[in-house]
């Protein structure tokens, strides 16, 4: 059309030719190459932009294949949508019903009633508590190393003996694990640092253990072990009326049955998060963004936020992303329910819960009771206290359980496959940061001893200009030991009075006694001081009696005295 109205505007003379040049050619392909660039930059940002309607406008079902072609929201939204419809259409039959159901496609697992012992402990890492229980204010020794394959390593080691017995206790840290073991057979006990963490764990190469001398190296390891141990913990408490089958009509629930505030006065005490001055869990003290009141509580030595549901702000969004931006972010929720509901545990969608605790009240001629049921995904291992038979457990001793229940539970999720590889990400971070520390304490004590006893195998050392600094430090301070002549005046008199007094008592006169690096016989007038030090056999057995590490380094170092 262009060349149609190029022929009638102008005379043929000056008419655009019909035959497109090298350039234009040129020209309109780069023009065509960037609106296609500029057409696929826009579509990926729509589809970033782009978000699942509420369940209400999905009406929907994608078969398998189709799942797998369709974005990941949308593939998470219709797993959602299969487990409402399922429990939809349990709730159509006729009761009772279970207090919670397996998901369609699996994922979890849930508890079977057992035998319960009646006592309600919380588990611990024995890992965590052993070296400030059995080693710290008590005589024992730490090595570090460096492994080939491991990287760095840090060993306690404590000898105790009996009457009965004798043993050695060892604790083995390593960026995977932190590992004890107690020995008690006579090879055992006559073995070295090498031979004992080699037996705990065969895939170290390295044989060279450096002893840590830092006076403050036990407060540092005691610091790592604990870093572990958890005293604030965050829980979500989610309450879900008589029929509900949807993230939305559950986040939407805000009024309180009687019941349901008796049981947040059992777990816990109601407090107003203005000036809050205890554990908040993410919650906002100072202007009350997220609720004015919450529930908290101490148990032992823990403190627990709950995030409660139905106390965290409502909005007019159907999803109230308010509430789920907490309990969405916790790691074990409780889920309090009325007589005739149902749960399913991708009813929540969130990365992070990984268990649910199912609470629902009883009434029974024995008094109030709570029926439990436990949920939790399958990399998740089984926590206690075990569910007695039948899963009824008292009111009186529903805080006890359910708090120890809570905490175990939580402290079992972080063995999941998504905490454990952040758990080990920040153990190695911090082994790293150990070892380093030590490490430099020792060159700070020992100069280049701790250096050249792991240099040939260390592949984390400290920093190249405090080594040669404490190298020069050290050698200036052995030669003045070694090859200082000179005495104080205060020296020389007490000397020379006790000689006086010797003289007078027994008629017996000593001669003076040599400092560090002088002979025993007098110099004579005549004889010059050598240029260099010479250093007696006399002062080198002393030196070597108090010092017994420094005799494989005196000849590496004679040379430079």
């Amino acid at each position: 059309m262009k060349n149609g109205m190029d022929g009638q505007l102008y005379c043929e003379k000056h008419a655009t030719s019909n035959q497109p040049t090298t350039s234009d050619e040129n020209e309109a392909k780069n023009q065509e190459q960037f609106f296609d660039s500029l057409a696929r930059i826009q579509g990926k940002r729509l589809n970033d932009q782009r978000c699942a309607l509420p369940a209400f406008f999905q009406k929907e079902t994608y078969s398998p294949k189709e799942r797998e072609d369709k974005q990941p929201s949308v593939v998470i939204l219709s797993k959602r949508n299969a487990d409402e419809t399922l429990l939809k259409k349990i709730l159509t039959t006729e009761g009772p019903y279970p207090m919670i159901v397996m998901p369609e496609k699996g994922g979890y697992w849930i508890e079977e009633c057992g035998e319960s012992s009646g006592k309600y402990e919380l588990k611990v890492d024995d890992t965590t508590i052993l070296y400030r229980n059995c080693f710290l204010g008590k005589e024992h020794f730490n090595y570090y190393g460096v492994d080939d394959k491991l990287g760095p390593l840090v060993v306690s080691v404590k000898r105790e003996s009996n009457k009965d017995s004798d043993k050695v206790l060892v604790i083995l840290r390593m960026k995977r694990s932190t590992v004890y073991r107690q020995f008690s057979d006579s090879e055992s006990l006559k073995a070295n640092t090498k031979q004992l963490v080699t037996k705990m764990c065969s895939d170290i190469t390295t044989d060279k253990f450096t002893p840590v001398l830092y006076h403050n190296a036990s407060q540092r390891i005691v610091e790592y072990d604990e870093h572990v141990k958890m005293k604030n913990y965050k829980i979500g408490v989610i309450y879900q009326k008589k029929g509900q089958c949807s993230e939305e009509e559950i986040f939407g629930n805000s009024l309180h049955t009687p019941e349901y505030d008796h049981f947040l006065k059992i777990i816990g005490r109601r407090i107003k998060l203005k000036d809050f001055e205890g554990y908040r869990g993410g919650l906002d003290t100072n202007h009350c963004h997220t609720g004015e009141e919450s529930v908290y509580t101490e148990y032992e030595d823990k403190h627990i936020m709950f995030h409660v549901s139905t106390l965290l702000p409502h909005d007019f969004d159907p999803q109230q992303l308010q509430r789920k931006r907490h309990i969405g972010n916790d790691i074990i929720a409780i889920v309090f329910q009325e007589p005739g509901s149902v749960f399913v545990p991708t009813l929540i969608a969130s990365n992070f819960l990984h268990a649910f605790i199912i609470v629902q009240p009883v009434r029974t001629n024995e008094g109030l009771k709570y029926r439990i049921a436990v949920s939790a995904r399958d990399d998740v291992p089984p926590f206690e206290p075990n569910l007695p038979t039948p899963s009824l457990v008292p009111e009186n001793q529903l805080r006890d359980f359910i708090i120890t229940k809570l905490i175990n539970g939580e402290n079992a999720c972080y063995k999941a496959q998504i905490f454990a590889k952040l758990g080990e990400r920040t153990r190695s971070e911090l082994l790293e940061t150990l070892y380093e520390n030590l490490h430099t304490a020792n060159v700070q004590a020992l100069g280049p001893l701790a250096v050249s006893a792991s240099s040939s195998s260390s592949t984390l050392s400290a920093p190249p200009s405090a080594v040669s600094t404490e190298k020069e430090s050290f050698f200036v301070s052995v030669k003045r030991a070694l090859g200082g002549s000179k005495r104080s005046q205060s020296v020389d008199s007490n000397l020379a009075n006790s000689n006086k007094k010797m003289n007078n008592n027994n008629g017996f006169v000593s001669p003076p006694l040599a400092t560090v690096g002088e002979s025993d016989k007098p110099r004579k007038k005549s004889e010059k001081k050598s240029s260099k030090t010479s250093v007696s056999s006399e002062t080198r057995y002393t030196i070597f009696t108090i010092f017994p590490h420094y005799n494989s380094l005196f000849s590496r170092m004679s040379c430079r005295l």
